[in-house]
């Protein structure tokens, strides 16, 4: 079954993962010994995972879906919380661990108190279904986007919508805070990757190394690293040195016939033309049409 997302613990030495099967499961990642064959699976869901994130304390794993948002002690697979919210797009938990922001198919945002299991705060101010949120690492901000094409920033605990950050044309994927917390980075469906001065909004980088839409960004936990990660549509992961906010890797998967550089076919329709450059059988440029 499809893996639907993964978040590493705050150590980085567990993985969890949730995908269309509907269930959890942890990963090690240090010792890495037969774990893919046997993961310890925490739970199952009626429906798709969409979301899943890991507790600053590491204590806990939260997984939203098409059902609800659950959340349990991995430790000893225990269920702690049900949270009674459906068609969950992302969620992130504060800082502090006390509370838990959702979004899904609407345009509020509801931030949870672990303590009681009920909705404390909705934020409301998107058009439209929002897609991601995310906690500053002070946790005196969360930033959201969705299909309005808007990253929000909205001010803790008041619930103040403090700024509206406006260039992307197309919705908003993901957004991500740097670990000093100094900057903020949307990715969308328009292909580019924005880098915004939390203090001031400004918009200082626009990216349009990918050529599909990108899908998620994610910064290295050690902010002495200033390294960040994107992926997109385009089959590729690029590594971005957050110093100057250019990339400098780009990883993409090898294609089942890679290299093999077919040449002297002729009579080709274009769709198998197509086809034959997506598994990497022939260069893009050749023309081997009839």
């Amino acid at each position: 079954m499809a893996v639907s997302r993964v978040a590493f613990s705050p150590t980085a030495q567990l993985l969890v993962s949730g995908g269309m099967d509907g269930v959890v499961k942890l990963w090690d990642v240090v010792n890495q010994v037969r774990l893919r064959e046997q993961p310890q699976v925490l739970g199952s869901k009626s429906g798709l995972v969409t979301t899943v994130a890991f507790h600053p304390s590491e204590a806990m794993v939260a997984a939203g879906g098409v059902d609800n948002v659950r959340i349990w002690n991995y430790q000893h697979g225990e269920l702690l919380l049900t949270l009674d919210r459906s068609a969950i797009g992302d969620l992130a938990f504060h800082p502090t661990g006390q509370y838990l922001a959702t979004t899904s198919h609407e345009p509020a945002i509801d931030i949870w108190d672990l303590q009681t299991g009920e909705c404390c705060q909705t934020l409301i101010g998107h058009q439209s279904e929002n897609w991601t949120v995310a906690y500053h690492p002070q946790g005196d901000l969360l930033a959201s986007g969705g299909e309005d094409n808007e990253v929000r920033l909205w001010h803790l605990p008041s619930g103040d919508c403090r700024a509206v950050l406006k260039g992307h044309s197309a919705a908003i994927s993901c957004v991500a805070f740097s670990p000093d917390g100094l900057y903020l980075v949307s990715t969308s469906k328009d292909r580019t990757v924005r880098v915004w001065v939390v203090a001031t909004g400004e918009c200082i980088r626009t990216s349009t190394n990918h050529t599909d839409l990108v899908n998620f960004v994610v910064f290295h936990p050690d902010p002495d690293r200033l390294l960040m990660a994107t992926c997109s549509h385009d089959e590729t992961i690029r590594l971005w040195d957050t110093d100057f906010w250019i990339c400098v890797k780009v990883l993409r998967p090898q294609r089942m016939y890679e290299g093999m550089n077919i040449t002297g076919v002729t009579g080709l329709t274009t769709a198998q033309l197509m086809a034959l450059r997506e598994l990497g059988a022939i260069e893009s440029g050749d023309d081997q049409s009839a």
